[in-house]
């Protein structure tokens, strides 16, 4: 994967990953009517400190955390999307929505796969962890061990990276 065709998958123009088939109907009522996920994006916030604070819009420029955006239903490689980069591995990664049946009208949590492969493909699956959005969490791991992650509409995609 070039770092023009990680852009393009950031950005959506590529094809899509195989998409779970178990949806019920309370996703599909939901999906209906939100924006499709295709146009959405996780806008990822990782932190130094525990409470993932943004001090008033200024913790990156103090150092404190990073955002990154990653496509939602589109198999990346954190690598080609940011390189140079510690705070991820250079396995594959594929971020879907996650409806729980009991909560018809809730907003979705984040699903997470990591995948062995390394080439933007997503074959075989070595783990996966279900996250609600909004919530700071962690530890995950040096350099910015703390977390929180929030659904970004796509036209809002150019706002949530500033």
């Amino acid at each position: 994967m070039t770092p023009f065709s990680a852009v393009a998958l950031l950005l959506g123009t590529t094809a899509t990953a195989a998409a779970d088939n178990g949806y019920d109907q309370i996703e599909n009522d939901y999906n209906a009517k939100q924006q499709p996920p295709e146009k959405r994006h996780v806008k990822t916030t990782l932190c130094s400190t525990q409470d993932c604070n943004d001090y008033n819009g200024k913790a990156e420029q103090l150092g404190i955390c990073k955002t990154y955006l990653t496509p939602i239903s589109n198999c990346y490689n954190a690598k080609f999307l940011f390189p140079n980069d510690e705070s991820w591995s250079d396995t594959d990664i594929l971020d879907e929505l996650h409806y729980r049946p009991e909560m018809k009208k809730a907003p979705p949590d984040l699903k997470r796969t990591f995948y062995t492969s390394k080439d933007g493909s997503c074959v075989g699956v070595d783990y996966s962890w279900i996250q609600p959005f909004e919530v700071c969490e962690g530890p995950f791991g040096r350099p910015r061990p703390w977390g929180k992650f929030s659904l970004v509409d796509g036209d809002d995609v150019a706002e949530q990276m500033k």
